[in-house]
């Protein structure tokens, strides 16, 4: 037990001391208009899937990949199996947003500002970001 507090402890530490470098990547993340609804671009869905994996590498995990089956937008893969007695931990998260009303909305409904991140306490905020975009990226909550 107190063997993974240390282990804990450490990730903590190396996360704060990283902190700012995280949050920087998540306002770019947030900034990328990846809205994977009909008459919105493709390629920001998949720009922003390029981002996601290259986040992946910088957090260290190995094989970061965006993959494509036909008809399906881009997803990322990456991992770190270094630990084959350690538990699985699995993180699903969505890097692509809806348009305002679901899929249906037109690409007019939603003005290039929502994609513009803005700072609130304990919050970066944009249009999708509180749903899920970039929730596979290191979080800690401060107390």
């Amino acid at each position: 037990m107190a063997e993974t507090n240390g282990i804990a402890r450490e990730a903590l530490g190396n996360l704060d001391a990283r902190l700012d470098h995280w949050k920087q990547t998540l306002v770019e993340l947030c900034r990328i208009p990846s809205v994977s609804a009909s008459g919105f671009l493709p390629e920001e869905v998949r720009r922003s899937a390029q981002a996601m994996a290259q986040a992946l590498r910088d957090a260290g995990l190995e094989h970061a990949e965006v993959l494509e089956i036909p008809g399906a937008h881009p997803y990322v893969y990456g991992d770190w199996l270094h630990q084959p007695d350690a538990p699985t931990v699995l993180l699903y998260g969505h890097h692509d947003v809806m348009p305002p009303g679901g899929a249906g909305q037109r690409a007019i409904v939603m003005p290039t500002l929502t994609f513009a991140p803005s700072k609130r306490p304990l919050r970066i905020h944009r249009r999708g970001h509180p749903v899920r975009v970039g929730r596979p990226l290191p979080q800690r909550r401060r107390r």
